[in-house]
């Protein structure tokens, strides 16, 4: 990042804003890790080792994500799927998520998208009525099924905290703004006066 942007990350940060680093390159990333005091997200990226697409997440990033208790959000784009996107199917899908939980993720996953990103979904998902395929592969496996249905509720929550802060901040904002106009508002009458006392 340029220092604009470190300096973006900071004041984002201040006002109670989740940066979301899935468009950020490696450096990027590295960057935004190291200014950030609390956690940021990747909204909509997968697993750089199994598809080596240049937004995906290494193994490193995502842990990095996992301890700053940040969240990931799969990615349905077929080409952040396999390398080959024509190859991608919803159990690609499956393959990324099961993935991440061999990490430690079950606190970290969440369901992505993109589906206005892409010129066309992985095999099995034509549109979004179809994301209940994924939790219907996934429950072959129940705990999977259940971590990832408690984390998509959790980030609900994790957003809604998020709002009360930025309410909280835009509320203090306001009272800042009136202290200022009643300020501004004084210095006029006292000039006022001024002007009429010579």
């Amino acid at each position: 990042l340029k220092p604009l942007g470190r300096e973006c990350v900071r004041e984002l940060e201040n006002c109670g804003i989740i940066l979301d680093v899935s468009h950020l390159s490696d450096k990027g990333f590295s960057d935004v890790e190291n200014i950030c005091k609390g956690t940021f997200v990747a909204t909509h990226s997968n697993s750089k080792k199994l598809c080596g697409h240049e937004r995906n997440l290494t193994d490193e990033q995502f842990i990095i994500l996992k301890n700053k208790g940040g969240l990931v959000g799969m990615n349905y784009c077929p080409y952040f799927l396999e390398d080959n996107g024509e190859d991608a199917t919803v159990t690609s899908i499956i393959r990324h998520i099961e993935h991440f939980l061999s990490l430690g993720g079950e606190d970290v996953l969440c369901l992505g998208g993109d589906l206005d990103g892409v010129s066309y979904l992985p095999k099995g998902l034509n549109n979004i009525s179809d994301v209940d395929a994924i939790a219907t592969e996934l429950k072959t496996g129940e705990d999977e099924a259940e971590a990832i249905q408690k984390k998509i509720i959790d980030s609900l929550e994790m957003l809604g905290d998020v709002k009360a802060q930025i309410s909280a901040l835009t509320a203090e904002k306001n009272s800042y703004e009136k202290t200022l106009s009643e300020q501004e508002e004084l210095q006029r009458d006292i000039n006022e006066k001024l002007s009429a006392s010579k």
